[in-house]
């Protein structure tokens, strides 16, 4: 049976990458979106990807890709694919859903029911550094009626993760192996 994950890189607004993450698509059906409650959370400040965006269906040897009605589509292959209808996934097909790019990897082979995330702590305090005011920014000065959950929940773990990251970053920098 043909094993499938997806590589997923997301690329700053140059066009630069900047972290890769993996995910083995072991269910049949997997949800993708910005909000927690997704299977891949694509995390994104400027709501490029919405709270739920896509849908992957995986039937035996096929995988397909659903748009469940997302504000800034699906795009396969530099297409763009129709809200609620499916587009069908191969192996190197690249998906685009705001600044990241999923790239479909199949293998004959069983994969590892494992996700793995490489970060580059560096590169991503750097990302939230710059994100971070902006976000907060825009968020303090909207009224309590307008303010989003989502929000909520992804202000409070960016600053968790830039802590952790500075933290790590110091650490690196500040400890030196001791003489035995």
């Amino acid at each position: 049976m043909t094993s499938f994950k997806l590589v997923i890189t997301l690329t700053t607004m140059k066009g630069k990458p900047e972290g890769t993450s993996e995910h083995v698509l072991g269910k049949e059906k997997t949800f993708i979106g910005r909000s927690p409650g997704n299977d891949i959370v694509l995390p994104d400040a400027e709501k490029r990807v919405s709270s739920k965006h896509a849908r992957v269906d995986r039937t035996g040897s096929t995988l397909q890709i659903t748009d469940v009605g997302s504000t800034n589509g699906t795009v396969v292959n530099g297409r763009k694919i129709e809200a609620n209808s499916a587009a069908e996934l191969k192996n190197g097909d690249k998906v685009m859903i705001g600044l990241y790019q999923l790239s479909v990897v199949a293998s004959e082979e069983e994969l590892a029911d494992q996700t793995v995330v490489v970060v580059d702590p560096a590169r991503q305090l750097a990302y939230l550094s710059d994100e971070l005011p902006i976000l907060y920014a825009r968020y303090s000065e909207s009224p309590p009626e307008q303010e989003d959950p989502d929000v909520d929940i992804a202000v409070d773990a960016a600053m968790r993760a830039a802590a952790l990251l500075a933290e790590l970053e110091t650490e690196d920098i500040t400890s030196t192996p001791t003489a035995s």
